[in-house]
């Protein structure tokens, strides 16, 4: 699978914990959202997508409304038993850390179920580094290295491809950007709704059955 030096698609969320994560705080305060509350209704709302005791759903709430996590999100995702529904893409968790040379680099994960009964995992979907315009030519050397590096990769996944596109023009500035392969969606969150303890997510997928 498509690299940069720290992380991989696919690597799972929970042994990425090293990597410097930038702290999540709420919008326009500096409260982290490791201290941060959700409201009653809104965590009723996770309580209908995740499983876990209430603390867990409690701690996992603020970065689930945002969708962003930092070192104690990732922590706070091992509280969580079952997830019912997939986010979707647009839905995904994700992080944001900056590395040694000062490159941004913004981490998606996706939930996967794992064995019947066992915690889901989240995986690296996307990872999206950033460069610095300011330096043409530095950037027409990581242009050639990215090349070089992924030749052979679409630039969007398929079902069983990764993917891997150098993007020179953007409003976010250049960047390099690698996907996970797509899979299937469908079968995908049929298979977190397969989770023991989503039965009533279940009305409309086959029996539960042991996942490779």
């Amino acid at each position: 699978m498509p690299c940069v030096d720290e992380v991989c698609v696919g690597d799972d969320a929970l042994s990425l914990m090293h990597l410097p994560w930038q702290r999540a705080t709420g919008p326009g305060t500096d409260t982290p959202l490791a201290d941060a509350r959700v409201s009653a209704s809104y965590l009723d709302d996770v309580h209908s997508v995740l499983r876990g005791d209430e603390e867990a759903i409690r701690r996992i709430a603020p970065y689930w409304y945002l969708r962003v996590l930092d070192a104690d999100g990732l922590r706070a995702l091992t509280g969580i038993r079952a997830v019912c529904e997939s986010p979707g893409v647009d839905g995904r968790l994700h992080g944001v850390y900056v590395d040694e040379q000062g490159h941004r680099t913004v981490v998606s994960f996706e939930p996967v179920a794992s064995f019947a009964g066992a915690r889901p995992r989240f995986l690296v979907a996307a990872i999206v580094r950033y460069f610095s315009a300011d330096d043409p030519v530095h950037l027409k050397v990581v242009a050639k290295e990215v090349a070089d590096r992924y030749r052979g990769l679409p630039a969007y996944a398929t079902a069983t491809e990764p993917a891997a596109a150098w993007i020179s023009v953007a409003a976010s500035g250049p960047h390099l950007r690698l996907l996970a392969p797509a899979g299937d969606p469908v079968e995908r969150d049929a298979n977190l709704r397969r989770h023991a303890e989503c039965e009533e997510n279940r009305a409309d997928i086959d029996m539960p059955r042991d996942l490779p």
